[in-house]
């Protein structure tokens, strides 16, 4: 079985592994003594913990470091870094889709608090964002909508329920 990720692409942009992650994919490299023998695994060692800047290395060969990857068949692909696309959706499309998600259940006689509004969002979230929390950016799309008199969403009553101005 070969892994396509089993070679090193100078042109992908990959993220620097911890010295563990170093260690445990080094575990089935040999550590012979450096005498006579090449060190696979100290090259290996440096390169790998450096796979960020590997280019600039001393030494580096990309034909040497992917044969060497080869022959003790270490996968990068957990190094790979993600491109934005792969992420999810940016912070402008994340908050757009939150004000959609909210214009469909603010009405004009919603019984919605804005605790509510940011659990509705939360639970009914299904898509991937760079945002760790979509709670807080649906706090921050209603009190934009709300902050001022010529807003779209109106706090109103006692009970401060956010409906759409009619």
């Amino acid at each position: 079985m070969v892994n396509a990720m089993i070679t090193y692409n100078p042109k992908q942009k990959y993220i620097r592994p911890s010295f563990e992650q170093v260690e445990a994919l080094l575990k089935k490299v040999p550590n012979e003594s450096c005498d006579k023998v090449i060190c696979h695994n100290d090259r290996l060692t440096f390169w790998i913990a450096n796979l960020d800047w590997a280019t600039i290395c001393c030494g580096f060969s990309v034909d040497k470091f992917n044969h060497l990857l080869q022959k003790y068949k270490i996968n990068l692909t957990p190094f790979v870094k993600l491109s934005d696309e792969q992420k999810g959706l940016n912070r402008e499309q994340t908050k757009v889709k939150v004000y959609e998600m909210l214009s469909d259940v603010i009405t004009s006689d919603s019984k919605m608090t804005k605790g509510a509004l940011i659990k509705y969002v939360r639970d009914n979230w299904n898509e991937k964002t760079i945002m760790s929390d979509v709670g807080r950016v649906a706090s921050k799309v209603i009190n934009e909508k709300t902050g001022n008199s010529f807003s779209k969403w109106q706090i109103c009553t006692t009970q401060r329920h956010i409906r759409k101005v009619k």
